[in-house]
């Protein structure tokens, strides 16, 4: 105990114990790799939630993801130092001694700060990412990483020094500080590069379940390619999302698009039958409930026939991408119910399809009506019905009493 006219004692191994220095070195060692494990596998988990609700996966780049790995390498090799402080300094309870309270202040400071951390994380590290994971539109607003990097720096340094200020009160550090800088630098980073996180299950699951929409969007990507037509990346990655900001602002731009009274281009008839291939569609909170028939986030029928028919050749590249955009909308239309004794038989995007049938019919109104009547229409015109063999047939009637039938005039768009 430090009584008034003695200097503080110098902090050494004999003053802490050999046993209880070892133990404490274990147990920060071990706790190490305990936190580094549980801060990595809780961001997985979290990952998981944001795609097991129908929404996209939290993805980040390989770059970013292994910044996120050397920080929570770091934080977990800081808050060990604390556990490690707390073997350290923790005093066995002995009748007639007097008590040490700057040693009391040392271990209370290390459970303070480790506890502190870990509710930080298990709390706002954990409610904040769900709630943001879930939201219709959500495209990685709120990144760390790019907006407030500089914290993944300041809050293990701060760690570090918070855990020795109680420490210097007490004892006479000298270079106690500085190698313990350098044995957590080298523990941070041989955790960074010996503890890894196999990333690619989770990925390999999510894009296997969404397999075929990437494979189609690649297909007509590289269709683009042999016409000499680039897309940029940022619009690839765009059309491979479903529930993000980006893609829904894309679906929007593409829909505006047939509007122009002017031929659409190439790429965006492609973007456009790639949106209605992978099944896209508006959140529902941009829904209308009395305009029903804006809740359609595709080029409107009747665009479509007038895009047609601006060709005069029906064998035209463009007219046959058309075409299929109409074939693959009957597809959806005339997509068969469900046979729930043979649910383990249909694949994952033949239930999206099911729902996405489900939409057509609730949420539009006369969308359908006018469909229907483009395809007959085309049929009729010669040079076109050879094209038009492989559609569906559909039946108005049976498709329930929510949709409208309204008459349009075909004759004026020719």
């Amino acid at each position: 105990m430090i009584t008034k006219g003695v200097f503080k004692p110098i902090l050494s191994i004999p003053e802490i114990g050999k046993f209880k220095f070892w133990a404490g070195i274990i147990v920060g060692i071990l706790a190490t790799v305990v936190f580094f494990l549980f801060f990595n596998y809780s961001r997985e988990t979290l990952r998981s939630i944001s795609a097991g609700n129908g929404h996209d996966l939290y993805l980040l780049p390989n770059k970013e993801f292994r910044q996120l790995d050397l920080f929570f390498a770091f934080l977990s090799t800081t808050l060990s130092l604390g556990l490690t402080q707390f073997v350290w300094f923790t005093s066995p309870r002995r009748q007639g001694t007097r008590k040490d309270y700057f040693r009391k202040l040392i271990v209370c400071n290390s459970w303070l700060y480790l506890f502190v951390i870990l509710m930080v994380v298990s709390r706002l590290g954990s409610v904040l990412p769900i709630i943001l994971y879930t939201i219709d539109g959500y495209d990685n607003h709120l990144n760390f990483i790019r907006d407030f990097s500089i914290l993944l720096i300041i809050i293990p340094s701060f760690l570090f020094i918070q855990f020795w200020i109680p420490v210097r009160l007490r004892y006479r550090t000298h270079g106690w500080i500085f190698l313990s800088g350098l044995i957590v630098t080298t523990v941070s980073l041989i955790s960074f590069k010996a503890i890894t996180i196999d990333r690619s299950i989770l990925n390999d699951a999510y894009f296997h379940s969404i397999s075929q929409e990437m494979e189609h969007v690649d297909k007509e990507i590289a269709f683009l390619d042999e016409k000499g037509i680039e897309i940029n990346e940022q619009t690839i990655d765009k059309l491979k999302k479903f529930h993000t900001e980006s893609s829904y602002s894309l679906t929007t731009e593409v829909q505006n698009a047939f509007s122009r009274s002017s031929r659409v281009s190439l790429d965006t008839i492609i973007m456009q039958k790639i949106i209605v291939h992978n099944l896209k569609r508006k959140p529902p909170f941009y829904w209308q409930k009395g305009e029903k028939d804006k809740n359609w986030c595709y080029a409107q029928p009747e665009q479509i026939y007038h895009q047609i028919m601006m060709y005069d050749d029906p064998d035209a590249i463009e007219v046959k991408q058309l075409i299929d955009m109409l074939y693959k909308i009957s597809s959806i239309i005339a997509f068969p119910e469900r046979n729930f004794e043979k649910m383990d038989q249909y694949s994952s995007y033949e239930w999206k399809m099911w729902r996405m049938q489900f939409f057509y019919l609730r949420s539009t109104e006369s969308v359908i009506s006018r469909h229907i009547q483009v395809v007959e229409k085309l049929k009729t015109i010669p040079g076109y019905s050879d094209h038009m063999d492989r559609f569906p047939k559909i039946n108005f009637d049976d498709l329930g009493k929510r949709q409208k039938w309204v008459e349009i005039d075909l004759n004026s768009v020719d």
